[in-house]
């Protein structure tokens, strides 16, 4: 009997085995798998493995590997499904590029070329930039205040003051106007026997009267310069000849003048070129010319005035400390922190500076590599230079450099010297007057008055025509658009100053047929 069974149990058997290896597709079809191959059979197409990889054939062709390849995506293989693989640094499951994570796997960030909802405003990716273009650096867009440079074109001329005799201005130094925090405008002149201080808007609208600062006496008034504290105070100083006497006189942001005060307490020689800064605290610094005494060379001299209303808290002390020959006249400047810094050119002609700290102790001196110009106005005048110094206790200097280009040069806040920009963009002239001031940011503006060439050995701008510009810079010293110039005269030259406002409001101011005149440079925000 089990003889007899053999054969069907055999069948049996193979029948079983067989069923081992078959199944049934999904569609039907019949998937055959073998140890190390897999066959499988489906109408209409069929798909052969061989170990790791994977081969189809069929009306449509699709592969892929089990090996890291980048998607469509541009990222790696299972970027977007939400799973973060060890070649991904974010994976949130989109393909969205307005979000925290990139469709290719990336964090999103400002200069991608793509805007972060929320976080952007835009975002050109490496067309950014921080002066021109539709996006900043930081992916917002252009406004006032970023650091960028928006002027509206120069304005006409507007009528500050002037009369009734002689309208003069400081041929000696500069600093003729100037700006409080709030963006109020000052400007000061001469009519022997006087001198008066005009406030003025950025839109050039006079603010009250003009004020007389100077003592009731008959002395001649010469050079007055002036300066302007934060809160408004005004520090106005002039010479007075033939008392061979500086004045300072203070006047309150409520229009009340104190008492002039007659700087100089040492046994000087003549006194020259002052000019003067209001500290953040209301204190005043003074920096002046004079002769050193026992007939010494002229040199650059300082004093400290603690309080906007006291005396000062010692004698002037000596900055300069040249063996022979007449330093030029010095150009200060104050500091956020109540310190300051002080520029003159020394008796060859080299542009040299030293810093005051807020206790007033000097620093080191620094030689820069400009010059004061050439081609006095008068044979009494001086020949000056420009200074600033702004938030991060960058110093900038503007004058000449050797081949007689108006420029400007920076100077870090450790003094390391930075690179220098040229102003003018005319051939080289005779240029005594040089000016600069600083805006909110850092950005400089830079005036000067030209005449003549500086190879004619005529170095008298005096009675000759006189062109005076000015030129924006940006922080870095790039500049903003070409010089432009602010007025042209027959006869002069005529001193400028210039002033900039924290949102960048340019004043310059300077004095035309006996009247004193300023153009405004106001800003256009985008």
């Amino acid at each position: 009997m089990m003889s007899a069974l053999r054969p069907l149990l055999r069948l049996v058997g193979a029948s079983l085995l067989l069923a081992c290896f078959v199944d049934v597709g999904s569609d039907g079809g019949e998937t055959m798998s073998t140890p190390g191959t897999t066959s499988s059979s489906t109408d209409p197409s069929t798909t052969d493995t061989q170990g790791p990889t994977t081969t189809t054939t069929s009306s449509t062709s699709t592969s892929s590997s089990t090996s890291t390849e980048s998607t469509s995506s541009g990222g790696p293989s299972g970027c977007g499904d939400g799973k973060l693989d060890p070649d991904e640094a974010c994976d949130d499951g989109n393909d969205d590029d307005d979000d925290a994570c990139l469709s290719t796997c990336v964090p999103a960030s400002c200069g991608d070329g793509f805007v972060w909802a929320a976080m952007e405003a835009c975002d050109e990716g490496p067309a950014n930039d921080d002066k021109t273009g539709a996006c900043r650096t930081n992916c917002k867009e252009p406004a006032c205040g970023d650091g960028a440079i928006y002027l509206d074109a120069l304005g006409p001329e507007r009528s500050i003051g002037g009369g009734p005799n002689d309208t003069v201005q400081s041929d000696d130094s500069p600093r003729s106007v100037g700006v409080s925090a709030n963006g109020t405008f000052a400007a000061v002149w001469s009519s022997n026997p006087k001198v008066y201080v005009q406030r003025f808007d950025g839109a050039g609208e006079l603010l009250g009267v003009p004020v007389d600062v100077a003592p009731s006496n008959n002395d001649a008034i010469r050079d007055p310069t002036l300066a302007i504290g934060p809160g408004g105070e005004i520090a106005a100083i002039w010479e007075s000849a033939p008392a061979n006497k500086i004045y300072l006189s203070r006047v309150t942001t409520m229009g009340q003048i104190v008492t002039p005060t007659s700087i100089a307490s040492l046994p000087l020689g003549a006194l020259q070129a002052a000019t003067a800064g209001v500290r953040p605290d209301s204190g005043v610094l003074v920096a002046f010319s004079a002769e050193a005494p026992n007939n010494g060379p002229m040199q650059v001299y300082t004093r400290r005035y603690p309080g906007f209303v006291g005396t000062a808290d010692g004698p002037e002390v000596q900055v300069s400390a040249h063996e022979s020959g007449d330093a030029e006249p010095p150009t200060l400047a104050i500091a956020t922190d109540g310190g300051a810094v002080i520029a003159w050119g020394d008796p060859g002609g080299s542009i040299l500076y030293r810093r005051v700290d807020p206790e007033g102790a000097l620093g080191p001196l620094v030689t820069t590599s400009l010059r004061v110009g050439t081609g006095n106005a008068l044979p009494s005048s001086r020949r000056w230079s420009g200074l600033s110094i702004d938030g991060d206790q960058r110093i900038a200097i503007a004058g000449v450099t050797l081949a007689g280009d108006v420029a400007v040069q920076r100077f870090e806040a450790d003094d390391a010297p930075g690179a220098v920009a040229l102003a003018s963009e005319t051939p080289p002239q005779h240029a005594p007057f040089v000016d600069l001031a600083v805006d909110g940011t850092g950005n400089l503006a830079v005036a000067w008055t030209s005449c003549g060439d500086p190879m004619n050995e005529v170095a008298s701008c005096a009675n000759k025509p006189n062109q005076s510009f000015v030129r924006w810079f940006y922080a870095d010293l790039t500049p903003y658009q070409p010089a432009t110039e602010v007025v042209s005269v027959a006869d002069g030259p005529s001193p400028i100053g210039v002033a900039s406002a924290a949102d960048g409001t340019t004043a310059l101011v300077y004095v035309v047929d006996k009247e004193v005149v300023a153009r405004i440079a106001a800003p256009v925000c985008p």
